[in-house]
């Protein structure tokens, strides 16, 4: 069953609906082996939906908290369902006309060949993967109908062949190999407009301009003309939006001057003074000009993102060795290098029809001598970055239509990796060791046009360079010691420190994940494991690591964006604890010839740590907590059958698997809740 509550249709979130099967056949010679391995998979489930843990201040107004106008929402689908954030009650709200179902089908199949050829042992192996999902989405996480996708398709088809060679020389232990492979990755992707699309826009912008102007304006102070009613503004995105863009052409001055100079002109109109009402009237006619072609290109149902697709083919080789030098009895030299070659080849197909990025992207001027909307839209970002908010209500990058149209690429690289190490057995119980080793991430490419650096106010199509992003490389250095207790239990520690360069951030946008770059990471630490017998038949296993990893640069992440966010330098990578401590205690005791019985407790604790890296707001940090999960148990002792208790989440612990604003709710947040206190029955036989 799904642990969160659809409060408008009762349906279980975030369930699990799944069953796999898997087989294989092992045919044994005197000479070697074939083992055939098959398997087939496949989920059906309302998947993955993140809840409300905070609503923005415009956001709450809207939705009626704190004495908003809650009436404004009326004409919404599902004014009634919107939530004041509750994390603890695990509720949440869909759009009821929207599915989220989550469908994967994968299957696939490998074959080990190992062979004795004159002493040297052959291996050689092959796979073949089909892994598909198709998925719905309520993109803007509640149950307002603003945007939606549906039918989305991802996929990939995945062919490896590896042959190793491997023999042993006097002190050296060797092995080579070479590895192939050939990968199709599709992304088939809409994201279009829901029914309530324009209404929320409007509301949106009409309760931003009411907290800016209404406060020294008045709605009621306003003219007559500026279409302003005892309620809300009519047809008020569009108005602002003319109203700002007028004001814009004549001084490039904010939307605040705007409304002042109409509001100043009309009262000084309808007082008498017959150049302010025929100023008045001027700039009220160029206005609604301008406001008319918004009005006009407002959002439509099932417009925006119609079929994006994307297909990556990926052909890579390597070549390997690694090899083991036993220098002398205690000491020995670990050395393995790599040659990795890879080559990517992108296609794309792009179709948006959001007509509002057809009003700001329009060249034309507006009157004789006077400038065009884009030019207008760009002194007015020019002079107030923080207005490009407003521009992307209406044209955000996923459905910018200056990115449609058909795009071709091919990323090649090559790389060297490899490993050396060396290893001192200072005694029959103690191993200390010391080591280098350089690994390597391929580049690759977003498969999202808002992988594009494009602004609402673009005019130029993009390139497929701002898709790419370069391949990721880690320097780490380790000097450990393991020991064998007197018991027989292990107590191993390890020092390390890795510098990685042109770090891949896989981040959360709202919409989808993004990768991008960043030059440099510091992951640096100090972990310890022991493994230990207590009694007889009571074993422990306890670890602690202290890992401070942290970003090394500061990265602007859309630089062609005048409000975009910084990356700073300093910064805690997301998702790593500095402190982690773990623990698990196994009692195994026979009570007849027979039978035995299990208890098994684990636990692990970790410090306080960020959920996320895009919009990152405290509120969405862990703060430090633990989890424990138990089993009791009784079987035979050959394990032929066994059933056990289960119990996850013993102490019912809360905190966020992951965090994000929602699109264009600037100041809300979203999570991704833990799963609370599971419990169940696993049955299991072997034949």
């Amino acid at each position: 069953e799904g642990y969160i509550e659809d409060v408008i249709a009762g349906r279980d979130l975030n369930n699990r609906s799944r069953w796999s099967a898997r087989g294989q056949l092992l045919w044994e010679g005197d000479s070697g082996s074939v083992r055939i391995i098959a398997d087939k998979a496949s989920t059906d489930e309302q998947c993955c939906y993140g809840i409300p843990l905070q609503n923005s201040p415009l956001f709450s107004a809207l939705i009626g908290v704190n004495g908003g106008p809650a009436t404004s929402l009326a004409g919404l689908t599902g004014a009634t369902g919107l939530l004041t954030p509750n994390p603890e009650g695990l509720k949440a709200s869909v759009s009821s006309n929207r599915d989220i179902a989550e469908v994967v089908d994968e299957w696939g199949v490998s074959g080990q060949v190992d062979w004795d050829i004159g002493g040297l042992d052959f291996t050689s192996i092959s796979s073949y993967r089909d892994w598909e999902v198709i998925r719905g989405q309520d993109v803007d996480f509640n149950d307002t109908d603003r945007a939606y996708r549906a039918g989305d398709t991802i996929a990939y088809e995945t062919l490896t062949q590896e042959f190793r060679l491997h023999g042993e020389n006097g002190r050296l232990d060797w092995l080579v190999g070479a590895f192939y492979l050939d990968e199709k990755a599709l992304n088939n992707s809409t994201i279009r407009f829901g029914e309530d699309a324009a209404l929320f826009n409007d509301l949106l912008v009409a309760g931003a301009a009411g907290a800016q102007f209404f406060g020294t304006v008045g709605p009621m102070a306003l003219p007559a003309g500026f279409g302003v009613t005892a309620g809300l503004p009519a047809g008020f995105r569009a108005n602002l939006v003319g109203a700002s863009f007028l004001q814009g052409a004549l001084s490039a001055a904010s939307a605040t001057a705007a409304f002042n100079t109409l509001a100043q002109l009309g009262q000084a109109g309808a007082m008498g003074n017959t150049t302010a009402q025929a100023q008045y009237n001027a700039l009220l006619g160029g206005y609604n000009g301008i406001a008319g072609a918004f009005s006009a290109a407002a959002p439509v149902a099932g417009r925006g993102q119609q079929a994006d697709r994307f297909e990556v083919d990926t052909q890579g080789i390597a070549l390997f060795t690694h090899n083991i030098i036993t220098l002398t009895d205690q000491l020995s030299l670990t050395v393995g290098a790599r040659y990795n070659k890879e080559e990517k080849t992108l296609t794309a197909n792009l179709n948006s029809d959001d007509q509002v990025c057809g009003v700001l992207q329009s060249t034309a001027p507006i009157g004789p001598g006077a400038p065009s909307i884009n030019q207008i839209v760009q002194s007015i970002v020019a002079a107030s970055p923080s207005a490009a908010g407003l521009f992307t209500i209406g044209c955000n990058p996923v459905v910018n239509t200056v990115a449609n149209g058909a795009y071709s690429d091919t990323l090649e690289e090559d790389a060297f990796t490899g490993t050396l190490s060396l290893s001192f057995k200072a005694s029959e119980d103690l191993l200390v060791y010391g080591g280098y080793s350089r690994g390597y991430k391929s580049g690759g490419f977003n498969l999202d046009r808002s992988g594009f650096n494009i602004t609402p106010f673009s005019t130029t199509k993009p390139s497929t360079d701002d898709l790419a992003f370069d391949p990721e490389f880690n320097d780490a250095y380790e000097l450990g010691a393991k020991y064998t207790l007197p018991n027989g239990g292990t107590l191993n520690t390890a020092i390390f420190h890795q510098t990685i360069s042109d770090y891949q951030n896989n981040a959360f946008s709202g919409f989808n994940f993004i990768t991008f770059n960043v030059p440099e990471v510091i992951s640096k630490g100090i972990e310890v494991d022991l493994n230990t017998p207590l009694t007889e038949n009571l074993n422990l296993q306890a670890g602690l690591l202290y890992n401070d990893a942290y970003y090394n640069s500061t990265v602007a992440l859309d630089p062609s964006r005048p409000d975009s966010e910084t990356l700073e330098s300093g910064s805690p990578i997301a998702q790593v604890p500095e402190w982690s401590v773990t623990g698990a205690l196994f009692y195994r005791r026979p009570i007849s010839e027979t039978l035995e019985v299990t208890a098994y407790l684990d636990g692990r604790w970790n410090s306080e740590y960020t959920t996320q890296t895009l919009s990152r707001d405290p509120i969405t940090d862990n703060e430090a907590f633990a989890i424990f999960n138990a089993r009791l148990g009784i079987g035979r002792e050959d394990d032929t059958w066994s059933t056990e208790l289960f119990v996850r989440n013993l102490t019912d612990e809360r905190f966020y698997l992951g965090a994000f604003s929602p699109p264009e709710q600037s100041g809300s947040y979203n999570v991704y809740p833990s799963q609370p206190r599971m419990y169940g029955l696993t049955v299991r036989t072997n034949f």
